[in-house]
């Protein structure tokens, strides 16, 4: 899919240079005695993701999840998530949208749009 290959080639670096380790679409990171997530959801009807960021404490996880390992929680153990673009940044009502692209620069111009608005998660996660 010509969406994945930009966020892979694009965006990917750019989160794997902020610390965060992990493979697309999920990334996580243990910063400032907190465990941070990074993940990147697309709609069940296709042609359109999100990228979510999440943290919790260890003390703060649900004691169901408590004894697992950090490489296997996700933003989904957490309760504390914000999505990117957010507010007026959203596009056609779930994230960024690239059902109706039919060419490869397209796919590159939101990937690199992305990377433009991670400084909202730096401000969330901060």
């Amino acid at each position: 899919m010509l969406m994945d290959k930009a966020l892979k080639d694009f965006v990917v670096p750019e989160i794997k240079g902020r610390g965060f380790f992990g493979s697309y679409p999920h990334f996580r990171r243990e910063k400032n005695g907190r465990y941070e997530f990074l993940s990147f959801q697309f709609s069940l009807h296709g042609g359109n993701f999100v990228v979510e960021a999440a943290y919790v404490t260890r003390e703060n996880l649900p004691l169901l999840f408590r004894e697992l390992p950090f490489t296997k929680l996700t933003h989904a153990h957490t309760s504390t998530r914000r999505r990117i673009p957010t507010g007026s940044d959203i596009q056609d009502g779930f994230g960024y949208s690239f059902e109706k692209f039919i060419n490869e620069n397209q796919f590159e111009d939101l990937a690199k749009l992305v990377i433009t608005q991670l400084s909202q998660l730096d401000i969330f996660l901060s």
